[in-house]
């Protein structure tokens, strides 16, 4: 009942905010492109292409929603965005919880990393869950046609989420990861704090003071840093939990240039 309130309340918000954006003009995008062997809607993408411009690489885009929630859909005009600084974005759904679970989500990821193996440069960008389900997959080891990754208020640790997220949303937290994972997992095999390692590729972190997740932007930072990978973190003075993805907003604006500006210096 939790699960469901939350997704019913997130999916009146999201879709408010999209419908107070427009589509970019100089973006082209196809979409609802299958990238699996199933006709399963949670298992395709969209291709947001920038128009008479010669595309700097690919960038996969995995979506926020505590694991539960979410589509492709709320992300097409921040992927224009993306696509707006040069690079063709895969806006992809992934199979949600709790009908499937964590592994089936990066099995998932795993199969668009497949679709797209010819791909020389490869971007990974999520937020929140999508964050997550990135770093999480990185951890596990680095195809050398991946550049780099971004997370934008992003999650990396169960544990730490547990017990360190606002007190007003503690009460949730353990549903959601019920939900995402199976009896009996051990929690640490689902945190990039605990597995990283130094094959982790060049990160871009971005928070805000508003994030009620912050605190894990910072842990990843330090944890990076002790294992010597290449990052840079920013911290935003306004916004909330993923305040980026209303485009019409200067800060969100100046957070896509910023994460384009450090994926471009990554450009093989």
């Amino acid at each position: 009942m939790i699960i469901r309130i939350h997704n019913w309340g997130a999916d009146i918000r999201d879709r408010r905010r999209n419908k107070r954006q427009v589509p970019s003009t100089s973006v082209d995008v196809v979409r609802d492109i299958n990238y699996s062997n199933s006709n399963n809607p949670q298992q395709t993408l969209d291709i947001h292409t920038p128009r008479d411009t010669k595309s700097l690489g690919l960038v996969i885009n995995v979506h926020g929603g505590a694991w539960v929630y979410g589509d492709k859909s709320l992300y097409s005009h921040y992927s224009d965005a993306i696509a707006e600084h040069g690079f063709t974005v895969a806006n992809i759904n992934y199979r949600l919880s709790p009908k499937n679970k964590i592994e089936d989500q990066l099995t998932d990821l795993a199969a668009v990393m497949e679709y797209f193996a010819d791909m020389e440069n490869i971007f990974l960008v999520g937020d929140s869950a999508g964050a997550h389900l990135i770093s999480v997959y990185l951890t596990r080891g680095v195809s050398p046609n991946i550049r780099a990754a971004a997370f934008k208020c992003g999650v990396f640790d169960f544990t730490m989420l547990r017990h360190e997220i606002r007190w007003y949303m503690r009460p949730f937290v353990p549903r959601f990861i019920r939900a995402a994972t199976n009896k009996g997992d051990f929690l640490e095999k689902y945190s990039a704090l605990e597995n990283m390692n130094l094959n982790f590729p060049p990160t871009y972190l971005m928070t805000s003071r508003g994030d009620y997740a912050k605190f894990m932007s910072v842990a990843l930072g330090e944890k990076l840093a002790e294992h010597n990978v290449h990052h840079k973190y920013d911290e935003y003075p306004r916004g909330r939990h993923v305040f980026h993805l209303d485009i019409r907003r200067d800060d969100s604006k100046k957070s896509v240039q910023n994460m384009a500006d450090f994926f471009k210096k990554h450009i093989n």
